[in-house]
């Protein structure tokens, strides 16, 4: 007899917990990607970057077998815009409702805020991953009834990661995904080696220059302070600024995903930076 699964909407993932998220989200065939992970998530929430008032709304879902254990996760959210999605849609949004449909709200599968590829139906370690996929996105429509008209996108997935044959699957999201593709430099002496002899010039004496005036420290765990945190938003806002954008996350994300995300890494700047002076 087949087992019965039972797949849920949730619109925190603390609903689901760490431990139950985590168990599905770093399950060691995803490579523990950072983005996807119960702590990354959660600070987006806790800190109102990924609330229904930004328009990301979470409608995280998770597949409860009879044991009523998790056995899979999949990050979902009910945008009102297309805006943080880094895939610029809003040729088909205007397309669709000049035709007399409504394109928002729609449901994004996706990791808020950066744009990095990585998994978006994630199985439990030991499960069955195809099966339980299968589960995900044969249960979500009932999970989202109240959403049942909305469109669903996948956004940056793994390459084939998330393949699953058959009509129920969510559409991907319009707009390419840049890949990166590993050169097998053996050392950065390599690398320059590929460059003309002008460029390699040029790198060596600007690297001079910054090692000169600036020492870098790699800060991690409990080393992290508010401090740090206060200078690497300084500069995160200041990039947008430059870039004539919206940056996606506050301060508070910063120090919610600090107080629970002991990998987390800054690199910090000093020389400088304490100067005034732009960081290289």
């Amino acid at each position: 007899m087949a087992q019965t699964v039972i797949v849920e909407a949730h619109a925190r993932v603390a609903e689901i917990g760490r431990a139950a998220w985590d168990a599905c989200a770093r399950n060691p065939a995803y490579n523990d990607n950072p983005f996807v992970c119960f702590d990354f998530l959660d600070a987006t929430e806790e800190s109102g970057c990924a609330v229904e008032r930004t328009g990301w709304a979470p409608r995280h879902l998770a597949a409860r077998g009879e044991d009523g254990e998790v056995a899979g996760v999949m990050p979902l959210y009910l945008k009102s815009h297309s805006r943080g999605e880094y895939v610029f849609d809003w040729s088909w949004a205007d397309a669709y409702e000049r035709a007399g449909g409504r394109y928002y709200p729609k449901l994004l599968s996706a990791a808020r805020s950066p744009p990095a590829t990585g998994p978006r139906l994630m199985a439990r370690e030991g499960c069955d991953a195809d099966a339980t996929r299968r589960m995900l996105l044969a249960g979500a429509p009932e999970a989202l009834r109240a959403d049942r008209r909305l469109g669903r996108q996948r956004h940056l997935p793994h390459r084939g990661g998330v393949a699953v044959p058959g009509p129920a699957g969510p559409a991907a999201a319009p707009g390419p995904a840049v890949p990166l593709a590993e050169p097998g430099y053996r050392d950065f002496e390599d690398y320059l080696s590929a460059l003309s002899s002008n460029r390699r010039k040029t790198i060596r004496r600007e690297r001079r220059d910054a090692q000169a005036a600036v020492e870098i420290v790699a800060l991690t765990g409990a080393d992290l302070k508010e401090e740090h945190w206060d200078a690497f938003f300084r500069f995160y806002m200041d990039t947008g600024s430059r870039k004539w954008g919206s940056p996606y996350l506050n301060r508070r994300f910063y120090s919610c995903s600090a107080s629970g995300w002991p990998t987390g890494c800054c690199w910090c700047w000093r020389g400088a930076t304490a100067r005034g002076s732009p960081a290289p």
